[in-house]
């Protein structure tokens, strides 16, 4: 039987398997963009697949669920890619697609 985890605000997930999703095209996400050498199209909110390797820590900042608004549902993280910590957010369908090791409290939390 599956049990439901719904992650602290501050919670560190770190990934168990490479995560890929599509990364909208939002400014929020420019410093994800960047980090990773994406290009991000401009005045567009189409976004690019990218992927996140196993080990990379997430830390859950902010939680956007809407009854009725389904296809704006996200969750924002921050990650530390390339030694500087960028913010994020991605789909909830993406979201629970992760593969993550037992969560552990966050400093910050």
């Amino acid at each position: 039987m599956a049990r439901l985890f719904i992650p602290k605000l501050g919670t560190a997930l770190k990934l168990a398997a490479d995560w890929s999703f599509n990364l909208a095209g939002d400014r929020l996400n420019d410093g994800l963009f960047k980090a990773l050498r994406k290009p991000r199209a401009l005045f567009t909110d189409s976004g690019a697949e990218v992927t996140l390797p196993a080990g990379t820590e997430l830390v859950v900042r902010k939680y956007y669920i809407r009854l009725g608004q389904c296809e704006n549902d996200h969750i924002t993280f921050a990650a530390r890619i390339n030694g500087k910590s960028h913010r994020f957010f991605a789909k909830l369908c993406d979201v629970n697609r992760i593969e993550y090791a037992e969560p552990a409290p966050h400093p910050l939390a």
